[in-house]
């Protein structure tokens, strides 16, 4: 479970949003707010709402799937 984690510096994709435009966009999260998340990708920085499904390649390798949230709502697991 990656809800304790910290989501910046991790490498994800998009693989489900509201938006299907933004599905299999692929970057490292460089920041992180309340409603956005950003990403550093091949074509620059992209600026994306939390209404997505990331896919997150752990350091370890594993990979997970996670909606976006809230950092705080991570950290307490709802």
């Amino acid at each position: 479970m990656i809800y304790p984690h910290e989501l910046i510096g991790q490498r994800v994709e998009i693989i489900n949003a509201k938006n299907s435009s933004l599905i299999g966009i692929k970057g490292n999260v460089i920041d992180e707010t309340k409603n956005t998340i950003i990403l550093e990708t091949d074509e620059g920085t992209k600026t994306l709402l939390k209404q997505a499904i990331l896919k997150v390649k752990l350091q370890s390798g594993e990979e997970i799937t996670l909606p976006t949230k809230r950092a705080e709502e991570r950290i307490k697991g709802k």
